[in-house]
């Protein structure tokens, strides 16, 4: 079972307009008319995401699950004339099959993070007040407002609107450590996840394999909060090892493990690195599978694998 979440293409189409009526059809089946779900068309969907698709600044990502499409989150401008000059969530979708596994949060931290580069400031989304759903949007920061009403069919439904005056600390980036504060950071996570957590001794933050030409300390920063670390080791002209990936406790099993991968590959891939290598953690293998890792050695104890850029 792999799972990717990338920016989108116009050949997702089809399964971005499957996805979203499935998990309409499943999410209000007992909280909207069954005539309304049942006219509710693929082949209509794909007409509008299409012409979405044509929007210079609409964004989408998805998330396929082994080829099969799974999640898909969208944004851009804002639509409302309330914030006319922030940035729009315009659609979070995740099979029921596919829930409880961060995807919604990935998918909402990619798009956030995609809008942030835009002049826009600000952000809104709107949810159906009928949604049982919708304060996902609240455990991430968005305070809700009065959002009016929809036409659904023969139903007038109330919107709840989650809005956020600056989405700075909900961004994500991956950076190489540079500064003193970044330093300290970087050696904090390690030492309290890597050594601390698993009753070891004995961290050195002297060491001298950190500060290797060719060795890259990075960070995950969400907005400026260090929530993980990990190393790049460039050992030739398009290979690396991964090593040492640790996020913060308090931030573990809500995917960031995933995104601080993603960065780390894109940070490679800017240097020209092909292939990457990790010794992984007994226990971490299973996600370096799901992040479409291959084994080369289940023999050592710690399990080496592989990723093809």
């Amino acid at each position: 079972m792999v799972l990717e979440i990338r920016c989108g293409r116009e050949e997702d189409i089809s399964g971005i307009a499957k996805v979203l009526v499935d998990t309409w059809r499943a999410t209000f089946a007992d909280r909207l008319p069954s005539e309304y779900l049942d006219g509710l068309s693929y082949a209509h969907q794909e007409k509008r995401h299409r012409r979405m698709f044509g929007q210079p600044d609409a964004i989408y990502h998805v998330a396929v699950d082994d080829e099969v499409m799974v999640g898909f989150a969208s944004g851009g401008p804002s639509r409302h004339d309330r914030c006319p000059d922030a940035n729009e969530v315009y659609a979070i979708y995740v099979l029921p099959t596919a829930q409880r596994r961060n995807i919604g949060s990935i998918l909402f931290r990619r798009i956030v993070t995609d809008l942030q580069k835009s002049d826009r400031r600000g952000l809104v989304t709107m949810a159906l007040a009928l949604n049982p759903y919708r304060h996902f949007y609240a455990r991430l920061g968005g305070i809700e407002t009065d959002g009016g009403t929809i036409k659904l069919g023969p139903v007038v439904a109330e919107q709840i609107a989650y809005t956020w005056a600056d989405t700075s600390e909900l961004t994500l980036r991956v950076i190489p450590v540079t500064s003193s504060g970044d330093w300290a950071a970087y050696h904090e996570i390690r030492r309290r996840v890597l050594f601390e957590a698993r009753g070891l001794d004995g961290y050195d933050p002297d060491h001298p394999d950190d500060r290797k030409d060719g060795h890259f300390p990075l960070l995950l920063l969400r907005g400026t909060v260090a929530v993980g670390a990990a190393r790049l080791d460039i050992i030739g002209d398009d290979q690396a090892i991964v090593r040492t990936v640790a996020i913060r406790t308090e931030f573990q099993r809500q995917g960031f493990g995933r995104e601080i991968m993603s960065g780390i590959e894109n940070f490679a891939m800017d240097r020209g690195v092909a292939s990457l290598t990790v010794n992984a953690a007994p226990d971490a293998v299973e996600f370096y599978r799901h992040c479409g890792w291959a084994m080369v050695d289940e023999t050592k104890p710690e399990p080496l694998l592989a990723k093809e850029l």
